[in-house]
């Protein structure tokens, strides 16, 4: 099967042909219109994914050129389908596009599992596809036919439900959330509510049960459904089969790990994308300072609507509707002034932290929700207990009771993890000798031995196996998921984001390949009048600076030294934001004047020329398990917001900083609605989770503007500088009604929602210290709960919104 894909973004049409070319497909690709035209003209395809907003010949007009009697050279292709493809969500386009010849219509982003069955779809109109039969069992569904059937005996399923039932068999391991059930498979205008998204799943259910199947899905403790595991369903088994070619499933969500491709391809187009927002960045700080020009303007609005359907074809779903609401914003003629302006820089500091929150979970590191555990264990008791407390812990969780059925898990999905019962055939030579096998096999995956036999000879072997841990029976549950957890976390350290500045190249790149390959993310700079823009752009964990920077001299080819490694030391160290971050110099002046005035300005630590590989990875090491130490005593950890002394400390430099600057601060105090009510009735765990996710919520929202912290119990304060009381107000009323939409589910199935009520002042207005702010924005969230909670209200005039 040929696919022509037609898109200007070089990094999505990459990522798209890593993707088709993973489901079995041969793919050209074109940046633009005329090379897409030359090539429609040369070769026959079976499809043509084409944008709407194309450089040279645009989609509709390609469309119109493909589908035209007059074009004699694209005979070959004037009825093969067409799927355009845009982030305009409109119905004229949508209409205008089907007009000219389209076939389909998809907006950017797109859920990619929605993207494949689209081209299914396509294919399978013209003739041109051979779809595989799903099987699960003696569960058959035939896409062909749209047929189910057990036993050989049909199934009559509603729509809705052979579609749900068709996601859950392509993806066999995968965890359905309620939204990314309803967002994969409803239109967004005809979107159900989840209680009549559970009836349908219990239709499924009742319906196969009656036909002799049982134990189908199976609900996960606070993630959603999947197929039961397959030892656990009886041993039954997921198979894929076709008369041709069998092809990989793949899904891409924010949770997922993606293919390797795509992991290769996400490193090599981040620092592209980092480059489009820098564009909406100089726009926004050009329309501050109100020297925004029409071509800026048009620029930023066209960089903003490339990434929404970028950023949210890799699964950064929160980014692209960030970017949606940036290019709304700028496409109006004229800007409403300072209070658009404040929107937009609030918009684009959450886009910068979105993009960074996300990447670790688009390179598939350091997320527990994506971690795949096999056990191998014949006794189904203990492994379903284990099983259960995984998936508590975020695990997704197999169980294979023969090596057969283990290694038809390890070569049909990623795993991360393997918990081995040697005694599992009850024979300790045969486990010793499955895990040899396993080792020489799969040698990257680490293996946890839990077993009864304890004795010195089979701890010697299974020690020259280079195993990770040796568990003897009788063990808890419990224990055996924290250290699979901690084994997991050694596996795969946390990405930490390094920022590099060096006049050097040949040092900088020296730097990069020590570093990156122990996947630290590097960013490396050669121009420290850059240096500002460039750290709140990456957003460090750890700083590298040489001491003696040169930098071209403006409109002269000579060089001269115009900054030096200590002014960056000693920026860092005045800024209430950033004076945590960990400092290390990086010099061939090893004299002692040089290193002691290096710890006088503030560095961590002092490393000299010639570079030291082993140790410069040491040093960096070192103070990052100290930062991470340091932020557990200051960090609430049920909340990743500051604590409350911490918060304080901060919101009192955030006030000198205004002052000092002659600027607004709002400092808001917010409380969960009835939080009480939600730990008496549903459980102090349910309660927890509400509050990790509002902390998240509010972190993502506000993210470096200012100062975010946990006050106390269900209480938070923020304070943001140069923001008025009335821009705060708008921006919480805007979170307000996102988490009135935001449906938290027991561990009953039970779902509810959740409000918050808040009180906003304003400095100097409302006070001109930081208790008299504290104060009047306490009584203002007074105010709020007495008119009835879930409401936003100003210290000085209630205005509400």
């Amino acid at each position: 099967m040929k696919i022509l894909c037609i898109e200007d973004d070089v990094n999505l049409v990459l990522m798209l042909k890593a993707v088709l070319v993973n489901q079995g497909y041969q793919v050209d690709l074109a940046e633009d219109g005329e090379a897409g035209w030359q090539l429609a003209q040369k070769y026959s395809y079976n499809l043509i994914i084409l944008d709407l907003l194309l450089p040279k010949i645009d989609g509709m007009h390609l469309c119109k050129l493909l589908r035209s009697n007059d074009s004699i050279d694209v005979q070959h292709n004037r009825n093969t389908p067409v799927m355009l493809m845009t982030a305009l969500d409109t119905v004229t386009n949508k209409v205008t596009g089907l007009d000219v010849g389209a076939d389909d219509y998809i907006v950017k982003p797109f859920n990619m599992d929605e993207f494949l069955a689209r081209i299914r779809v396509l294919l399978r109109r013209s003739g041109n596809q051979i779809s595989a039969c799903l099987n699960w069992g003696e569960l058959c569904l035939n896409p062909n036919t749209c047929e189910v059937s057990y036993a050989g005996q049909p199934i009559h399923l509603f729509k809705k439900e052979y579609e749900i039932l068709e996601m859950f068999l392509r993806h066999p391991q995968q965890i359905f959330s309620h939204n990314l059930l309803l967002d994969s498979l409803w239109e967004a205008d005809e979107i159900p509510t989840h209680g009549a998204l559970r009836a349908h799943i219990k239709g499924i259910r009742n319906k196969l049960k009656k036909a002799g199947a049982n134990n189908i899905f199976e609900t996960v403790y606070k993630l959603g459904y999947r197929l039961k595991p397959l030892a656990v369903a009886n041993a039954s088994q997921i198979t894929i089969t076709t008369p041709k070619k069998q092809f990989l499933p793949i899904s891409i969500s924010p949770t997922d790990s993606l293919i390797p491709e795509l992991r290769e391809l996400w490193h090599q187009s981040r620092q592209s994308y980092q480059e489009r927002l820098l564009i909406i960045q100089k726009a926004v700080t050009a329309l501050v300072a109100g020297k925004l020009t029409p071509e800026q303007q048009h620029e930023a609005e066209r960089e903003a609507h490339t990434l929404i359907g970028s950023l949210g074809s890799f699964g950064l779903d929160k980014s692209s509707d960030i970017c949606r609401q940036i290019q709304q914003i700028l496409q109006q003629a004229h800007l409403l002034g300072k209070p658009k302006a404040e929107e937009l820089k609030l918009l684009v500091a959450q886009l910068q932290h979105c993009i960074e929150m996300d990447a670790p979970n688009i390179l598939g590191l350091n997320n527990s929700l994506v971690s795949h555990l096999l056990i191998i264990d014949n006794d189904i008791g203990l492994a379903k207990d284990i099983a259960t407390e995984g998936i508590n812990r975020g695990f997704n969780v197999n169980i294979a009771t023969n090596s057969e059925q283990a290694e038809q898990i390890l070569v049909s999905g990623a795993i991360d993890v393997i918990l081995l019962n040697l005694d599992y055939q009850n024979n300790l030579e045969i486990g010793l000798s499955f895990l040899a096998k396993i080792r020489s096999q799969y040698s990257q995956i680490p293996v946890v031995i839990i077993t009864q036999a304890d004795s010195f000879a089979t701890r010697l072997e299974v020690a020259r196996l280079r195993i990770s841990y040796f568990l003897i029976k009788p063990i808890s549950s419990s224990q055996v998921v924290a250290l699979l957890t901690q084994v997991l976390h050694q596996n795969h350290p946390p990405l930490y984001r390094l920022l590099v500045v060096d006049d050097d190249p040949g040092i900088l790149q020296l730097v990069y390949q020590i570093l990156s390959p122990y996947g630290y993310q590097v960013t490396l700079l050669d121009q420290p009048l850059q240096f500002w823009e460039t750290l709140e752009q990456t957003n460090p964990d750890l700083l590298i600076l040489d001491i003696e920077l040169l930098t071209p001299e403006k409109g002269d080819n000579t060089r001269k030294l115009s900054v030096n490694g200590f002014d960056l030391c000693q920026i860092i160290r005045n800024d209430w934001q950033w004076n945590r971050l960990p400092i290390l110099f990086l010099s061939a002046h090893t004299d002692v004047e040089t290193i002691q005035h290096s710890f006088a300005v503030g560095a961590n630590d002092f490393l000299s020329k010639p570079i030291v590989a082993k140790e410069l990875q040491a040093r960096i090491r070192t103070r990052l398990e100290q930062q991470a130490n340091w932020k557990l005593t200051e960090v609430d950890e049920l909340t990743g917001l500051s604590i409350r002394s911490k918060a304080l400390k901060n919101l009192t430099k955030l006030l000198q900083q205004a002052q000092s600057q002659q600027q607004t601060l709002s400092l808001a105090m917010l409380d969960i609605d009835f939080f009480k009510l939600i730990n008496d009735k549903y459980g102090h765990p349910t309660g927890d989770r509400v509050l990790s996710y509002f902390g998240q919520l509010l972190n993502q929202s506000f993210c470096q503007q200012g100062v975010i912290g946990r006050w106390g119990g269900e209480e938070f304060v923020i304070g943001m500088c140069g923001v008025t009381a009335k821009a705060s107000c708008e921006l919480l009323t805007q979170i307000l009604q996102k988490l009135r939409q935001h449906s938290f589910t027991t561990d009953r199935e039970i779902s509810f929602q959740i409000t918050f009520s808040a009180g906003v002042a304003e400095f100097p207005g409302d006070g001109q210290d930081i208790q008299a702010l504290l104060q009047a924005a306490d009584a203002a969230l007074y105010k709020a709960k007495q008119q009835g909670r879930s409401l936003v209200l100003l210290a000085t005039d209630n205005y509400t919104k």
